[in-house]
């Protein structure tokens, strides 16, 4: 199976930029995932579903999950759409 290769889009500095809004996160601070589907404006069972899938990474504390502002700014610049030319360039 094919991957995306994220590394050389962003060496050969072609990777989608983050919003301010996500930037500001530092990449040491937890969020719930309840925190998270706020921030960006989805169901907060969607985040548990990627979080238990490892979509998004994350700690697990019984059945509640604990998301890192690096994970989340890491999940969201993966999630960006690229289009179908960048597509066929970085996979590998």
């Amino acid at each position: 199976m094919k991957n995306y290769n994220y590394a050389l889009e962003a060496e050969l500095g072609l990777a989608p930029k983050l919003e301010d809004k996500y930037k500001s996160i530092p990449d040491e601070m937890t969020l719930t995932s309840d925190q998270v589907a706020e921030l960006i404006g989805m169901s907060p069972v969607s985040v548990r579903r990627w979080c238990h899938n490892g979509k998004l990474p994350a700690y697990q504390f019984g059945r509640k999950y604990v998301i890192t502002g690096e994970a989340l700014k890491s999940f969201m610049q993966k999630s960006k759409i690229r289009v179908e030319t960048a597509k066929d360039v970085f996979m590998n």
